[in-house]
């Protein structure tokens, strides 16, 4: 049960680390590279529903559950893209937007779960 909640708790964080990759990436390959990284890097929202359902059953911190939710923002976007066009600036801006929020994220969890297990 422990392995399963460190699971839990940590899958998120790390999924967001290879998020940022991806999103460094995104700005320096082609259009054929960026649909193959979409389709490997894509989450569900119903899949980002149970990972805040599994946050607040395990009484996870708020870090955790707004890592849950990071995946939706450039499915948002895109949505928001289809009725207004964005231009590859904006674009660029919401993408770094996203790695500067990963980036915050990925601290916080180093300091509640590194962090804090060194202490304890």
């Amino acid at each position: 049960m422990t392995r399963i909640l460190r699971a839990v708790q940590v899958t998120p964080f790390v999924y967001s680390v290879i998020y940022v990759i991806v999103f460094a990436v995104y700005n320096f390959v082609g259009e054929r590279v960026q649909d193959c990284l979409d389709l490997l890097f894509y989450v569900s929202p119903l899949m980002v529903v149970f990972f805040l359902i599994y946050s607040y059953i395990l009484h996870l911190c708020k870090w955790h559950k707004i890592v849950c939710v990071l995946p939706t923002i450039p499915q948002v976007i895109d949505l928001i893209d289809g009725h207004y066009e964005f231009t590859q600036y904006e674009i660029m801006g919401a993408n770094v937007a996203t790695i500067i929020l990963s980036i915050i994220l990925i601290i916080s969890a180093y300091k509640v779960f590194l962090d804090g297990q060194k202490r304890g």
